[in-house]
């Protein structure tokens, strides 16, 4: 089946018409509604057939082992008229072939089972429920975006009229009928729950960033901060997984250059959809790369994608959004922030912290500071808001200071008064690879993320 295709009926129907072939019948596919037609002249003269389309092809493989199905094509491939060789649809057009010159082996489907809606099809001509008022008539089966008449990136709930009587009306239904199926939560349509090995992060940061630094109960421990205690207290190795479906790099302008590791710093947030607010304030304010994790379902999704399209601030080309599809049962805080930072492409990663962060004062500062691609950890602090000016500048605190703000540099030498000043900062800058959350700590507060992964650099 070609991933573009969507199901109108439980598949245990399609299973059925394996049932239907006869004793050498081995391959089974629905006929093309296209109006190409292909031309033969070297096996049977200038004559000419629509032909079968391979969208979605029944395959009965204990019938048919490679050393018989290779006996039967190559002889039909070979009576091709080389020096003109052209075939339309690939390796479709050799099945085709196949097919006519051996009608013995092959079963055709009933076009229901493959309504295909590229701008040269004419589906309406296929006898069904849709087409007709005859109440014998099939319904639908399978519909098939084949060539330009994918309709993925489109989500609509406006039943179409039926009789349907062109291929446009056909092309809504297909979107009408994949947006009811999205407004079902994924995770429904599993029969039973594979026991698949849960998607690791650390894999996709040593990938992405090189090599990964990933901290352990033991180091988080040496700290010896009381608001980690219960922390030291599980006693368990820290993990880095989820079974929770994810869509990385969904909308993503540049998703070539993926894999390119660059300097600079990109801003990372885990929301959920409900908060576009949150995250519109954000890219106003922020005007550097942004790589967003929204928790959503998939109907959720595609409702998003159609404001992205439309929306001046959603769209802009230096964000990246990843879907993690909506599971009450599962995590949340580590999930969503490990997937904002794990699909970054940028060395270093600002970490907000609260919903008062002023992202774009804190913007203005850190382009101004040319030194924050080299230091270690930086916490950014307020220091006016926090009542603290007068102590940072006594003890030197700060590595840079642009008006209220101050730039923070966490060391081994000031671990003591550390955890003090995380609790009231504003954001923190940290390198990408050693930014990984544990799932363990996933439901403790904020200040105790921001502790974890200062432990995880020093």
């Amino acid at each position: 089946m070609d991933p573009d295709t969507l199901f109108l009926t439980d598949i245990s129907e399609l299973w059925k018409e394996f049932k239907k072939f006869s004793p050498n019948q081995f391959y089974a596919m629905a006929a093309d509604q296209a109006p190409t037609r292909y031309n033969f002249p070297k096996v049977y003269g200038w004559r000419f057939t629509e032909g079968y389309n391979g969208g979605l092809v029944l395959w009965y493989a204990s019938r048919a082992p490679q050393e018989k199905w290779d006996a039967i094509w190559k002889p039909v491939f070979a009576n091709f008229d080389k020096p003109k060789i052209f075939l339309p649809a690939a390796e479709q057009t050799v099945m085709t072939l196949t097919a006519i010159l051996n009608p013995e082996i092959f079963y055709a489907l009933d076009c229901t089972w493959n309504l295909q809606l590229s701008f040269d099809c004419k589906p309406y001509n296929c006898l069904s429920k849709w087409t007709s008022s005859d109440p014998n008539a099939p319904k639908p089966k399978v519909m098939h975006g084949s060539g330009a008449g994918k309709q993925f990136g489109k989500f609509a709930l406006e039943k179409p009229k039926h009789p349907l009587v062109n291929l446009n009306q056909f092309r809504k239904a297909f979107v009408y009928e994949r947006s009811l199926l999205l407004l079902h939560n994924d995770y429904a349509f599993r029969r039973r729950i594979e026991r698949n090995e849960p998607f690791d992060f650390r894999k996709i940061i040593d990938t992405l960033h090189s090599t990964g630094k990933f901290l352990t109960a033991s180091e988080l421990c040496k700290m010896n901060w009381r608001m980690l205690t219960k922390l030291c207290e599980l006693n368990e190795e820290f993990s880095y997984t989820t079974e929770r479906i994810i869509y990385p790099i969904y909308i993503c302008p540049d998703f070539e250059r993926m894999s390119f590791h660059t300097d600079g710093i990109t801003l990372v947030m885990g929301l959920e959809i409900t908060q576009l607010d949150t995250l519109e304030q954000a890219i106003v304010q922020w005007e550097g790369r942004i790589s967003v994790a929204l928790e959503a379902t998939t109907a959720e999704a595609f409702r998003f994608i159609e404001a992205h399209k439309k929306s001046s601030i959603l769209s802009r080309q230096n964000i990246r959004y990843h879907f993690v599809l909506q599971n009450q049962t599962m995590q949340t805080e580590s999930v969503l922030h490990n997937t904002a930072v794990a699909y970054s492409i940028t060395n270093r990663v600002l970490i907000p912290i609260g919903d008062d962060a002023d992202l774009g004062e804190i913007f203005e500062v850190l382009q101004l500071d040319h030194s924050t691609g080299k230091s270690g950890p930086l916490l950014v602090l307020n220091a006016r808001k926090m009542g603290r000016l007068n102590q940072l500048r006594k003890y030197n605190l700060c590595s840079s200071k642009y008006g209220n703000w101050c730039l923070f540099v966490v060391n081994r030498e000031n671990l003591e008064i550390v955890q003090e000043f995380a609790e009231n900062a504003s954001a923190l800058i940290i390198s990408t690879r050693k930014a990984l959350l544990p799932n363990q700590v996933s439901r403790q507060p904020t200040t105790a993320h921001i502790l974890t992964l200062l432990a995880n650099t020093i």
